[in-house]
C-alpha cells in the first residue's frame, strides 16, 4: 500500500527591530522548535493522538527540556 504524505508548513511573522543580537536569539529557537514539531507530529500519527493527549505527553517534557 502506497503511503501518501502531506506537507504542513506554518510561517511565523515577527514584527520587530531585528538587530544582530535579536536575530541570533531567534535563530537559536528555530532548531528546538523544528525538533519539537517533528517529534510531536510523528507521535500523533503513530498513536492517532488527540491534541489533549499530545499536551499531556509533551508539555512538561518540553518545558523542562527548553526552559
Amino acid at each position: 500500500m502506497e503511503r501518501l504524505f502531506k506537507v504542513l508548513r506554518r510561517a511565523v511573522v515577527l514584527d520587530c527591530y531585528a538587530n544582530k543580537p535579536t536575530r541570533e536569539a531567534l535563530e537559536e529557537i528555530v532548531e528546538p522548535l523544528e525538533a519539537m514539531s517533528e517529534e510531536t507530529v510523528e507521535y500523533a500519527l503513530e498513536h492517532k493522538a488527540s491534541q489533549e493527549t499530545l499536551h499531556k505527553v509533551f508539555y512538561e517534557r518540553y518545558r523542562d527540556q527548553y526552559p
